[in-house]
C-alpha cells in the first residue's frame, strides 16, 4: 500500500471512529425508552458473526485452534467488563405502561467513557497485532466481534432485569 492510499485509510477509519463516538455519545445522554424486544438483536447478531470468524479462522490455512480458544476467552472476558461499566453508570426509571415491557434508561459520560475506552481498545488491538495470515487475522476480528457480543449481552441482560425492577407507570 502506497502513502496515499495508507493515509486514506487512516482518515476513513478516524471518520468512522468520530461518527461511533458521535452516535453513542448522543444515544448514551439522551433519555430513552428500551422495550424488550429489541434488547437481543444486537449481541445476537454480533454472535453470530463471531461463530462465521471462527469458521473462518478454522478453514484458513494453518489455523491456530489454541490461539482462537485464549482470544476469544480474552475478548469475552473484557466484554464482560464493558458491559458491567456501562450498565454500572446507566440510570433506569420506569417507561410508560403503553410501551411495556420496556424500561427508560440514560448513560452519562461515565458510559461514554467506558465505550470510547471499548473502540479504542478495540482499534489498539488491531494495530498492534495484525495477523501474518489469514487464520489470524480471522481470530484476532472474532476475538473483538466476541468482545463487543459480549458487552452488548451483559448490557441486555441488565437492562431485562430492570425491566422487571421497574414496573410501568401511567
Amino acid at each position: 500500500m502506497n502513502g496515499s492510499a495508507g493515509a486514506q485509510s487512516t482518515l476513513i477509519t478516524l471518520v468512522i471512529v468520530v461518527l461511533v463516538v458521535y452516535r453513542f455519545s448522543v444515544r448514551e445522554l439522551k433519555d430513552r425508552v428500551v422495550r424488550a424486544r429489541g434488547l437481543w438483536g444486537r449481541p445476537g447478531i454480533l454472535a453470530l458473526f463471531t461463530i462465521a470468524l471462527c469458521y473462518g479462522a478454522l478453514q484458513a490455512p494453518n489455523p491456530h485452534p489454541l490461539t482462537l480458544t485464549v482470544e476469544l476467552v480474552v475478548g469475552v472476558l473484557v466484554g464482560l467488563v464493558v458491559g458491567a461499566f456501562v450498565v454500572y453508570f446507566t440510570t433506569f426509571q420506569p417507561a410508560p405502561r403503553a410501551v411495556y415491557p420496556a424500561v427508560r434508561a440514560q448513560g452519562s459520560w461515565k458510559t461514554i467513557v467506558v465505550w470510547v475506552v471499548a473502540i479504542a481498545l478495540r482499534f489498539a488491538v488491531r494495530f498492534a497485532m495484525h495477523g501474518e495470515s489469514a487464520a489470524d487475522e480471522y481470530t484476532l476480528n472474532a476475538a473483538l466481534v466476541a468482545l463487543m457480543a459480549a458487552a452488548f449481552g451483559v448490557v441486555a441482560v441488565s437492562f431485562q432485569r430492570a425491566i422487571g425492577r421497574y414496573p410501568p407507570v401511567g
